[in-house]
């Protein structure tokens, strides 16, 4: 390392074997060429000592933002990732991707879809266009049949690409360049192997014909998956140094700590503070949370830190009106001593079902944010620390209802077709059976009352289904909104159509069971009866002649029946067993089923084929795990799956969705007057007051602990 300019030249010899990482760094990049002053947070940050990190957290934007260049070290290299670095190499040599990459949007598209289309659909009209996509077809007409996929997977898995303090690390400085061992890609070239990926991945797709190895399959999907830590740098690098816009820390924290709805790894952290703290350096140097978080580190009781840090954070931006992060609080925390009001940030956390995307609410319920202004704490000179020191907070609110039933049904997923998820057909049947009964059960038993309409009733049932979602979207999508309604409907009858089909199966496929045979066997067979005592009288009456006639006939019968039942048991059960053995042991999948293939399944091929009908199992999806409710007052919706009967639907101000809460022992305060504490069990869909309909009336604040 070299001394401090005007200080007397003095080199030292450093050990780095107690860090493998920087050891292997070091020993790959030594030589005579360069001398260059580096940064190495493990040597240059006391790693043991909790109030140096703490100082040093706040100092990690600058240090990585006034670096000329990041040199990002995914390990020592090997086979695999020789070989991808040097097709990448090899690619970008030919000069095409570059040029291409840097068109606008919707310029790259349009040459993307008339290269991989087959036939070309994509007519390009302007001549410069036309010339990128016959340079872009060439390169892939060479390269794209030996991509090396296993390599690239390979790449991707490093765990660079997991770790959630490499971001800021990879993101901050203007320049960025990728090193494995002694193979080096830009940070453009490095992103251009990943266009590329996607670009021959499309243009196999379409040109593929028949049954596709299983295997083959679960590679190029894992890639995809893999890509995922490259894309939050990439897109991060984008916002800053393009969109020069900088997200705020709520944002972010968000953003990388969820879990995608395909159930993609999460990104990775040695301490539970740093999933937000190792974003503090993304957000502006001005960013009001960032200027008044403070940082914990406790080795000693790293919980207490932890909860600690999370509560605070939460207080921070509740003060700032992001009401909406409540809805990530979902039941029993893992973390020891922390309020239910607060996001456990170590759980694998999902968008809220409201959202139709990240910061894209459905719904505006408490009148949607931003809504400071609307939180009370308990001590209004230091809110943050005093919420973390009464673990509680007051929110105004609105009251719906409190639950009197709630359904025992739910929607489940299943694996299947090389891997995909798909929503189980005959749980969303009974899952929809569900929700009608509770429906009607909500009806006014005054029968002064008018009743409402069928159609009324229709439309409720078919919002509660997926809590609104799809109502949402396809009443947005049709005019008038009524037949977007009852393209909904469609939709909603062919599902329950399938799973009625699987529910009839399943239960005939019971009813061949020998235990139910016997059970519901209706007539008692004749030789069953010849036995009671005043027929064998009789029988010896006769003679032993005519007796023994009769026991070898009831014998007979008896070994038929017998057989009979066994070898139709047998039957249906070899045949249920087979058709799970083979769904789950065919090598190859289908990607193209024919019309003619879905219709001999009792599929229509013009609605399970259609956009719509992925969009209504994709809301499906989102809702697993949660059940209905009907309150008193005459609500159906849709809360988390720990609702239980006595617990409330509350609209707080500033939300787009409501929330359950669940009652807790009210407390005597100093003034004598008992005030009723809630915990928060999670975000529910309820119809009726889901756009702002419930604002104003039966209001009151909720103290959440």
């Amino acid at each position: 390392m070299a001394a401090a300019a005007g200080a007397p030249t003095c080199l030292y010899t450093l050990a780095l074997l107690r860090f493998a990482a920087a050891n292997d760094a070091q020993q790959t990049g030594e030589g005579p060429k360069y001398e260059l002053p580096l940064f190495i947070d493990q040597i240059c940050i006391d790693q043991d000592n909790d109030e140096e990190k703490a100082q040093q957290v706040a100092l990690m934007q600058a240090i990585y933002a006034h670096a000329r260049r990041a040199v990002i070290w995914l390990g020592p290299g090997d086979a695999a990732s020789d070989h991808w670095f040097a097709y990448v190499r090899d690619l970008c040599g030919e000069g095409v991707l570059g040029p291409v990459m840097a068109l606008p949007a919707a310029t790259l598209q349009r040459i993307y879809d008339a290269v991989v289309e087959n036939p070309p659909a994509t007519i390009l009209d302007d001549p410069v266009e036309a010339r990128h996509r016959d340079d872009l077809a060439a390169v892939t007409g060479r390269f794209a049949s030996r991509y090396p996929i296993a390599p690239c997977l390979a790449v991707l898995r490093r765990a660079w690409f997991t770790r959630l303090w490499t971001i800021q690390e990879a993101c901050l400085a203007p320049a960025a360049v990728i090193a494995c061992g002694d193979a080096l890609l830009c940070f453009d070239c490095f992103r251009a192997g990943m266009f590329f990926y996607t670009l021959q991945n499309n243009y196999w797709l379409h040109r593929v014909v028949g049954p596709l190895p299983r295997a083959e399959l679960a590679l190029r999907a894992a890639v995809f998956e893999a890509m995922e830590g490259f894309k939050r740098i990439f897109h991060e690098r984008k916002a800053i140094h393009e969109r020069r816009r900088r997200a705020p820390l709520h944002e972010l924290v968000i953003k990388h700590n969820v879990v995608d709805a395909d159930n993609l790894p999460r990104i990775r952290v040695s301490l539970a503070q740093d999933r937000i703290y190792g974003l503090m350096g993304l957000t502006a140097p001005d960013d009001p949370i960032r200027q008044r978080i403070g940082v914990y580190y406790n080795r000693r009781n790293q919980a207490a830190a932890q909860a600690r840090a999370y509560t605070e954070a939460m207080s921070l931006f509740l003060q700032r009106g992001h009401m909406d992060l409540l809805l990530f609080t979902c039941g029993p925390s893992k973390t020891p001593g922390l309020p239910s009001w607060v996001p456990d940030w170590t759980m694998e956390l999902a968008l809220p079902v409201a959202w139709q995307g990240l910061h894209k609410p459905a719904f505006a319920a408490g009148g949607g944010p931003p809504y400071a202004g609307q939180v009370r704490f308990f001590d209004e000179t230091a809110a943050a620390a005093a919420a973390a020191a009464t673990r509680k907070v007051a929110i105004k609110g609105v009251f719906i209802g409190r639950v009197a039933a709630t359904g025992q049904a739910t929607y489940t997923l299943s694996r299947r077709n090389g891997g995909h998820v798909h929503i189980k057909y005959d749980d969303a049947k009974l899952m929809f059976d569900e929700v009608d009964r509770l429906t009607l059960e909500a009806l006014p038993a005054d029968h002064a009352a008018a009743p409402p309409s069928p159609e009324t009733l229709t439309h409720t049932r078919l919002r509660v289904y997926d809590s609104g979602l799809s109502a949402r979207h396809l009443t947005a999508l049709y005019y008038p909104p009524a037949a977007g309604m009852e393209r909904l409907l469609e939709l909603q009858t062919s599902i329950a159509d399938i799973g009625g089909r699987i529910l009839r199966s399943a239960a005939v496929a019971r009813s061949f069971s020998l235990f139910n045979i016997y059970a519901t066997v209706g007539i008692t067979p004749w030789y069953v009866d010849y036995y009671s005592a005043t027929t064998v009288l009789r029988g010896l009456a006769r003679g032993p002649i005519h007796l023994a006639r009769t026991i070898v006939l009831a014998l007979a019968d008896l070994l038929t029946d017998v057989v009979g039942l066994c070898a139709a048991s047998a039957r249906v059960w070899l045949a249920t067993t087979w058709d799970k053995l083979r769904r789950r042991r065919v090598a190859h999948v289908n990607l193209r089923q024919s019309g003619a293939d879905l219709r001999s399944l009792g599929l229509d091929p013009d609605i399970t084929r259609h956009v719509d009908f992925l969009a209504l199992c994709t809301n499906i999806e989102r809702n697993v795990g949660r059940r209905a409710f009907r309150t008193r007052e005459g609500h159906v919706g849709m809360g988390p799956g720990q609702t239980e009967p006595g617990d409330v639907v509350v609209v707080l101000y500033g939300m787009t969705t409501p929330l359950v809460l669940r009652p807790v022992e009210a407390r005597e305060e100093d003034d004598g007057e008992e005030e009723e504490e809630w915990t928060v069990v999670g975000e529910a869909y309820c119809d009726g007051v889901m756009d702002g309909e419930a604002l104003g009336v039966n209001e009151g604040e909720f103290v959440l602990i």
